[in-house]
């Protein structure tokens, strides 16, 4: 997902949030105002993880209204800065063969 697919995708869940949870919507506008750099960085690959999770994979069309439906705490833990285990990926640890 490229950087300005992804604002895009947070504009229109801001958008979204505006008319369905005011407070988590108002809090989001916070974050890109207050945030330093490493903040805005984490909270916008949280939001990849999450967009990209949601992404309907025959289709390849993310729709923020069913992803708002379905996993509205995960967005408000990425809002609130809350590490969000289920929306983050795995760490892959790979091994250097010796010898």
């Amino acid at each position: 997902m490229s950087e300005s697919c992804l604002l895009n995708a947070i504009l229109e869940l801001g958008k979204i949030l505006k008319e369905k949870h005011p407070e988590v919507s108002t809090k989001l506008l916070f974050n890109f105002n207050t945030y330093n750099k490493i903040q805005l960085s984490d909270m916008m690959t949280s939001f990849q993880c999450l967009f990209v999770k949601s992404i309907d994979s025959p289709l390849g069309i993310l729709d923020i209204d069913s992803l708002i439906e379905n996993h509205v705490e995960s967005v408000k833990d990425i809002i609130n800065n809350v590490l969000c285990e289920s929306v983050m990926r795995k760490p892959v640890l790979k091994r250097t063969p010796i010898g």
